[in-house]
């Protein structure tokens, strides 16, 4: 049975305070978003990584967190040989630029929507890379994913927790079950809080914690959390 977690997210609202000319790149990162989103609806990744990693680009310069160092490498050249890399790689680190993957962050001064923004984007390009097994690129896309919302919103955030799990299936299909283990209990951990102990977004991170039980022939605890999933289903549909 293969793994999902919470992948593509959709785009954001907007300030009545922004200039003409950032509406106009907020209207374009939406734009480019959508056509994106429906892209990969269809399966046409191709075009979706090149409208996603469009939209990671508006999105990193609308937010304007990047170093001036790490800004120089956002132009078309770079992403073009980002994009042709990723083609290539399965789980293979790339061996220039990395600068893009992971820039230096300044989060000062920065608006939450062009964070969230920005957030969004950076998932949605690593959803795309998950899927097709470009492990490397996904994981660091969603490691600055993570590092974005741990500075917007904490550690103990439904947003957060989204990111957890996301890493917890992709070190999953990576077989580091060790490390998917820790990040789905702390997953687990951040929605049972805020939420409660049977709510049904506990069912996603349960069902893929159960899937990885099993894969690591750990049969009386993949049992364990089934029936914990079960009994939250049945509490859904009473």
């Amino acid at each position: 049975m293969a793994m999902s977690a919470n992948n593509i997210q959709t785009a954001t609202s907007t300030s009545v305070s922004d200039s003409p000319e950032r509406l106009e790149q907020i209207a374009k990162w939406q734009a480019v978003s959508e056509e994106a989103h429906s892209a990969f609806e269809v399966r046409r990744y191709t075009q979706a990584e090149t409208r996603f990693l469009d939209a990671l680009i508006i999105a990193e310069q609308l937010s304007g967190v990047v170093t001036p160092e790490a800004k120089d490498e956002l132009d078309q050249n770079i992403i073009t040989t980002i994009a042709t890399m990723a083609k290539n790689a399965v789980d293979t680190k790339p061996q220039s630029p990395t600068q893009f993957l992971r820039p230096a962050y300044k989060i000062v001064d920065v608006s939450e929507e062009d964070l969230v923004r920005l957030a969004k984007s950076l998932n949605n390009l690593a959803a795309l890379y998950h899927l097709q097994g470009k492990f490397f690129l996904a994981e660091n896309l969603y490691d600055r994913c993570l590092d974005i919302k741990l500075a917007l919103y904490g550690e103990e955030h439904l947003e957060t927790a989204i990111n957890l799990h996301n890493l917890a299936v992709l070190n999953c299909a990576k077989k580091k079950w060790e490390k998917a283990e820790i990040l789905f209990k702390r997953a687990l951990e951040i929605r049972e809080k805020l939420l409660s102990e049977n709510d049904p977004e506990l069912i996603p991170i349960l069902k893929n914690y159960g899937i990885m039980l099993r894969k690591t022939l750990r049969e009386d605890d993949a049992k364990s959390v089934e029936a914990r999933m079960a009994a939250i289903e049945a509490l859904k549909v009473s």
